[in-house]
């Protein structure tokens, strides 16, 4: 059985979207003929059957075929006469969801079709597919070059709320070094954080160079009318750049927070254990005096020395004590 799914969404000036699933080429094609524009889109590459079908149908050059199923740590750009595809690794929160999850997603662009091919079967598109039957208007008297950019806006929603989350999580660990104070679970749980989020930086700090290579004036796949679009896309990954780079001074601080804290405990266990020897010391030099066997101590003889001794001792406790405690030491 196939690991894939592929579906063909189509439409056109004064037609209704349909949306239909293809299995063969001679599908693929035939839905495609029906409108004007097409959305090939395609989950979970890494099926065997994808290959020879997207050879066929004849998307992209087959040189690069057996990169579409691979899972690439950086953005790849490649553009020729017949199409313009853009590879884009990348992590992302699905909805309902507190863990990253590694994602790609290929556009490929060429004339009146768009294709997408997604690692993995996450709902990232389902709004795109939604809202092209809900509001047909919008994307029915516009071109290929329009769906490409509703498309990649979604991607920079991802994007967006994957940052908003690793924020919250920030925040989340913060508050527990102020609360739990320095622990090896919490330092676990940082280090596992700040890994994520360079991993998720180190995918996303190519995109604008990436995109503004896809947006070339000069692409004969973008028309002037969709140009704003593109632009405010390309807009949006210069802003993803620039909260990334608030969001690793946040994350970097983690350490430092944490290191900080580790320091003021040692500091409180350092105070507590100097209180306690200060208490103690005026004891043992009590002790030492009364404890020297010299034949002649007037203490020794007296019957009340042993109350006078323990009365001064606890004098002594009290008063560092109330000294401490007067200091703001305990």
């Amino acid at each position: 059985m196939s690991d894939f799914t592929l579906q063909v969404v189509t439409y056109g000036p004064d037609t209704t979207p349909q949306t239909a699933s293809a299995a063969t080429p001679a599908e693929v094609d035939l839905l495609r003929e029906r409108k004007p524009v097409a959305w090939i889109r395609i989950t979970a590459p890494g099926s065997n059957d994808l290959l020879p079908l997207l050879n066929t149908i004849g998307l992209v050059d087959p040189a690069i075929l057996p990169d579409l199923c691979r899972i690439h740590r950086l953005p790849r750009w490649k553009s020729c006469a017949t199409y313009t595809m853009l590879m884009l690794p990348f992590l992302h929160h699905p909805p309902h969801s507190s863990h990253l999850i590694s994602d790609q997603v290929i556009f490929v662009l060429g004339p009146q079709c768009v294709a997408t091919i997604q690692s993995t079967a996450t709902p990232l598109f389902d709004a795109v597919h939604q809202q092209i039957f809900e509001t047909p208007e919008i994307f029915t008297s516009k071109g290929a070059d329009f769906l490409m950019s509703v498309l990649l806006g979604a991607v920079g929603d991802a994007c967006f709320w994957s940052i908003e989350m690793l924020r919250i999580r920030s925040e989340e660990l913060e508050q527990a070094i102020n609360t739990d104070g320095p622990i090896p679970p919490l330092l676990r749980a940082i280090r596992q954080h700040t890994r994520q989020f360079l991993t998720f930086r180190q995918a996303l700090d190519p995109f604008p160079m990436f995109f503004e290579k896809f947006f070339d004036p000069g692409s004969p796949f973008v028309s002037s009318q969709s140009r704003p679009q593109f632009t405010e896309i390309l807009d949006r990954a210069r802003h993803l750049s620039a909260l990334l780079d608030g969001e690793r001074d946040i994350v970097m601080s983690l350490h430092d927070t944490y290191r900080a804290s580790q320091g003021d405990r040692m500091n409180t266990t350092v105070n507590q254990l100097t209180m306690l020897l200060s208490v103690f010391i005026p004891l043992s030099f009590l002790t030492g005096i009364w404890g020297m066997n010299f034949e002649y101590m007037p203490e020794l003889q007296w019957k009340l020395g042993y109350p006078f001794a323990l009365t001064l001792m606890i004098m002594v406790v009290v008063s560092l004590l109330v000294y401490f405690r007067k200091k703001k030491l305990w």
